[in-house]
């Protein structure tokens, strides 16, 4: 039978943790929170708008592979700000003569995609 003051210590210590939670990813460096829904979204997006059209996510196709971008990109700490502005805007003279359009995609929609395609 369950007593009241288990289940008060089981919340206690859950709610506990989750304050020190933050002190924890401080703490720790490199460590990361997954989004993993940020990460679902992101290749809902890719899919919703016609990414995987000229893109896949390791073979070459009109555009460069998702996880070359990834590569590619991996250490420049505006990564995720440069590629939204490329899917927003398009670009041109970095993958080839190729060049990718513009595609009308909100600033929200973009970044999550980038997001997706740095997490590869």
């Amino acid at each position: 039978m369950r007593r009241k003051s288990d289940f008060g210590y089981v919340a206690g210590s859950f709610l506990a943790t989750l304050l020190l939670l933050p002190f924890g990813v401080a703490a720790a460096p490199g460590f990361q929170v997954c989004d993993s829904h940020g990460l679902v979204r992101g290749a809902e997006i890719a899919m919703e708008r016609g990414c995987f059209g000229c893109h896949t996510l390791s073979g070459k196709r009109v555009g460069p592979p998702y996880k070359e971008i990834a590569a590619k990109y991996e250490r420049e700490p505006t990564a995720v700000a440069a590629l939204a502005k490329k899917i927003k805007n398009g670009g041109s003279g970095v993958w080839g003569a190729t060049a990718m359009p513009p595609n009308a995609i909100s600033d929200e929609e973009a970044e999550i995609l980038a997001r997706w395609i740095q997490s590869l």
